[in-house]
């Protein structure tokens, strides 16, 4: 890990050091770089490219952006150019498994590889069944038959590969899977199981039996499947159906089950649910796994089992969403809806949202990125099925607030790590839209054309998932041509200055009625790009009043009642006096 300039577990220290620091956000983001992939895709030119499921993420460190490609291709880019000799956005590493050929099929051409993952880390470093240690990543592709036809049924596999992190180089790639694994896969906590989901065709294809599988990193063939539970072993196979993919939360507060080992339960939780119908069926199960308490993980094997949650009324198109702690529980559901648990998982939801903006293409259809939490994981943030992006409250479903769109989401959303932006990506032209996590408030946009001179109205399409750095400085995300870019959105802002007893300003010697007149705030913040390195930019309007209004004078108080009257006496006494002197009868 020398290039890497320490350990994995160094590298975020240093990460949540600089983070100390109170986080400024730009008015306008900036271009720190953009690079085309390597053979990626002009516009229809049919090559590969981050397209929907793939993603654009950035390493645990900070210091490398993964990217998946439709055809299985993996790209590491340096991301901050501190870390070697090459610029920040070159292509440090690339990897792409070879095909595989059907040995059983005589002169069966290779089999075509597609992909549909994102990339997964270790939590720290790992060891290899090779004695090779250090952090790892893995990423899921499928390889497809290219001559199956209904008369001549070849199932589909899948294989996972794993590359050492940062240079790339191919840890192990795992046996051939049956089935297409769905989403990508996750590490756990140790670094040795890795987790997913897959789907086995049966019936000569015509139906699919999800499978839950461990595979085993330290295994003597590493990648091996450790443990596999299909769909069709609950309910005496009347539930047998797809798996969406799952989601994974490491070292949990607890595992909120009211099962097995319950809320005492530390190690790593999974969940997932059925995909029927592509989340469009209104019938599935939603399940969790997490090893025992006492499990020996080491040894492997086990009477390990994942837990039936509930049979339910809906299905899905994406992962879960789990709290960091492991308590909370939401699925994106069919009709474009939420579910919640905010109490033990397997019971009836808390709440559901339902109809977020249905697509009108499909009432049914679920909604195609899953919901974030966010930072105080009291709100969650997600696309609608058609031209809303919308906040909601987390334990009671209830809409924070809801602002319209150009285009649908596909891919989920991004909150800063001080809580007060949320980013979006819009599907059509890859609007970027920062807004105010607590009112939706649009801050800024941008699209494909910003960026682009020689096409200001380019509609290039962003699928692939995106990603914020820890620090909340950068943005990275790419379309669906390959362009890859990082955009500068947030930095280092200096503390508040501690207030003085002193005032700043002298009184004013004489009050005056009118208040001073000072420029009128703005309520959006200024349209033009920031190009020169911001000092002390804040994300609040740069016109302000210069002091606040002197305070008119307070008028007198009336008299009382007793000195009204005095007054009204004096001035009768007064009159009399001078109308005798005036006509001389004194």
């Amino acid at each position: 890990n020398g290039s890497c300039g320490g350990s994995l577990q160094q590298q975020q220290q240093r990460q949540q050091n600089r983070r100390r620091l109170p986080l400024g956000h730009l008015p306008e983001p900036t271009l720190r770089w953009e690079t085309r992939l390597p053979n990626s895709g002009t516009e229809d030119s049919g090559k590969p490219g981050p397209r929907q499921y793939n993603a654009v993420q950035l390493s645990p460190d900070g210091t490398h952006l993964y990217v998946t490609l439709d055809d299985g291709t993996l790209h590491i880019l340096d991301a901050q150019s501190n870390t070697n000799s090459t610029g920040a956005g070159t292509v440090v590493a690339s990897y792409r498994p070879p095909a595989v050929t059907d040995a059983a099929a005589a002169n069966a051409p290779p089999r075509a590889i597609a992909c549909v993952s994102g990339v997964s880390f270790s939590d720290s470093d790992s060891d290899a069944a090779d004695g090779t240690d250090g952090a790892y990543a893995v990423y899921a592709v499928i390889d497809v038959p290219v001559d199956a036809t209904a008369l001549n049924f070849i199932p589909t596999t899948s294989r996972v590969v794993a590359v050492d992190h940062p240079t790339g180089r191919v840890r192990w790639v795992s046996p051939v899977l049956e089935g297409a694994v769905a989403g990508t896969p996750r590490i756990g906590t140790d670094g040795r199981y890795v987790y997913l989901t897959r789907n086995v065709e049966i019936n000569a294809g015509f139906d699919q039996d999800g499978h839950f599988t461990l595979l085993d990193a330290q295994a003597a063939v590493p990648g091996s499947v450790a443990y596999t539970h299909p769909s069709s072993a609950f309910r005496g196979g009347n539930e047998t159906g797809p798996y969406a993919p799952l989601e994974l939360v490491r070292n949990p507060t607890s595992g909120n089950f009211g099962v097995g080992d319950g809320n005492a339960n530390r190690n790593d939780v999974a969940a997932w649910a059925q995909s029927n119908g592509g989340g469009t069926t209104l019938n599935g199960m939603s399940l969790a796994f997490q090893f025992p308490s006492n499990a020996d993980l080491l040894a492997g094997g086990g009477a390990w089992s994942p837990y039936l949650l509930k049979v339910n009324g809906w299905s899905t198109a994406t992962r879960p969403t789990l709290s960091s702690d492991g308590q909370n529980l939401y699925f994106t559901a069919s009709k474009a809806s939420l579910r919640g648990w905010n109490t033990r998982f397997g019971r009836r939801a808390s709440w559901k949202a339902e109809q977020l903006d249905a697509s009108p293409r499909n009432g049914r259809a679920a909604l195609a990125a899953a919901a974030i939490l966010s930072v105080d994981e009291r709100s969650l943030f997600v696309g609608s099925g058609s031209n809303s992006f919308y906040s909601l409250d987390a334990y009671s479903g209830l809409t924070n607030w809801r602002v319209g769109s150009d285009s649908p989401f596909v891919a989920e959303a991004r909150a800063s790590p001080d809580g007060r932006r949320v980013y979006s990506i819009e599907r059509a032209n890859g609007k970027i839209t920062a807004r105010d996590a607590t009112t939706g408030q649009a801050y800024w946009s941008v699209t494909c054309g910003t960026y682009d001179a020689a096409n200001p109205f380019c509609q290039y399409n962003v699928e692939a998932e995106f990603d914020l750095s820890a620090d909340g400085y950068t943005l990275y995300y790419a379309d669906v041509l390959g362009m890859v870019r990082a955009l500068a959105v947030g930095y280092d802002a200096p503390p508040s200055p501690a207030p003085t007893r002193a005032p700043t300003v002298p009184p004013t010697p004489v009050p005056s009625r009118a208040p001073v007149a000072g420029p009128d705030p703005t309520a959006e913040p200024s349209a033009e790009p920031t190009t020169a390195a911001p000092t002390l930019l804040t994300d609040e309007p740069t016109r302000r009043p210069t002091d606040p209004p002197t305070p008119e004078p307070r008028d007198t108080e009336p008299p009382s009642g007793a000195g009204r009257l005095s007054s009204t006496l004096m001035g009768l006494l007064t009159a009399t006096v001078g109308f005798v002197f005036a006509f001389g009868w004194l």
